[in-house]
């Protein structure tokens, strides 16, 4: 509430709503999620955390070649300029610093020859148009 200086000719308080005017720390946003020549945009909220982001992965990676998604606990979420940083399933997007726009890199399980899991992960590699592959063999830093 505003009240009008003494002496102004108003004579009566005016409400104001300052929500307006203050940051929204659960304000929606976008994040960009790359595998090879696939690109997924996600509508996040800073307070969901990395699990219930690969959930939404999952969500819309189902199909009739893989009926339910691929499972969360085979997917990987990358960060970082040269995706190097492993993001945890239990932290929020806010507290990694996971702004509206970012691009993170996903990357699966390997499977061997006969499906099964392998055990390691596949690297990075994400394809731009004109057929270019962004591959990556880095050090990997867990942040959790």
């Amino acid at each position: 509430v505003i009240t009008p200086a003494a002496g102004s000719t108003l004579g009566r308080a005016v409400p104001v709503d300052l929500g307006a005017f203050r940051t929204r720390p659960n304000m929606s946003m976008y994040v960009r999620v790359k595998r090879l020549k696939t690109t997924l945009f996600l509508h996040v909220d800073p307070g969901e955390t990395v699990l219930e982001l690969k959930s939404k992965i999952q969500a819309s990676t189902d199909s009739v070649e893989r009926p339910g998604g691929v499972p969360v606990a085979e997917m990987r979420l990358l960060a970082g300029v040269n995706f190097t940083v492993v993001l945890q399933d239990a932290r929020q997007l806010r507290e990694l610093r996971i702004e509206n726009d970012t691009v993170l890199a996903l990357v699966f399980l390997e499977k061997g020859e006969t499906g099964e899991l392998a055990g390691g992960w596949e690297a990075v590699a994400i394809e731009h148009p004109g057929g270019s592959v962004d591959a990556e063999e880095t050090r990997l830093d867990v942040i959790g």
